[in-house]
């Protein structure tokens, strides 16, 4: 598949993830019968890693392979670090609120398309400035 059509069928796609996500995760708090906290924060996770993947196939073999790197060094040290802090919450509740919504406010950004459209808009710019 061309990096042209990779890039804007990726956000598409993880446009459609996040909408899911939010939808199942975050907007289920405002209702009574939400699933358990252990459930949700395994569904946002998933959503996490499912954007990851997302985000490294779109730059996957394509002339930018700075930004696979810098993507997948990001994914794979805010995935196990995320994943980390909430296997050490779970177990002892050792982080207080602030500290939880710090973690909270990463796991959102990498969840979000803006991890992707910042990407993007650097290889515009690389590919303008050499031009």
């Amino acid at each position: 598949m061309k990096y042209n059509f990779r890039l804007p069928l990726s956000l598409l796609l993880i446009l459609i993830v996040c909408w899911i996500g939010y939808d199942k995760t975050e907007e289920i708090n405002k209702i009574s019968n939400s699933s358990k906290p252990l459930i949700q924060q395994i569904q946002r996770f998933l959503w996490l890693i499912s954007v990851g993947v997302i985000s490294l196939i779109a730059f996957y073999k394509s002339k930018y392979e700075w930004v696979f790197k810098i993507l997948l060094l990001v994914y794979f040290i805010g995935i196990i670090l995320i994943g980390l802090f909430g296997l050490i919450q779970y177990k002892w509740q050792f982080f207080s609120e602030n500290q939880k919504e710090l973690i909270s406010g990463t796991r959102l950004f990498l969840s979000s398309p803006l991890p992707l459209i910042i990407c993007w808009l650097l290889t515009i710019t690389e590919t303008k400035s050499k031009n």
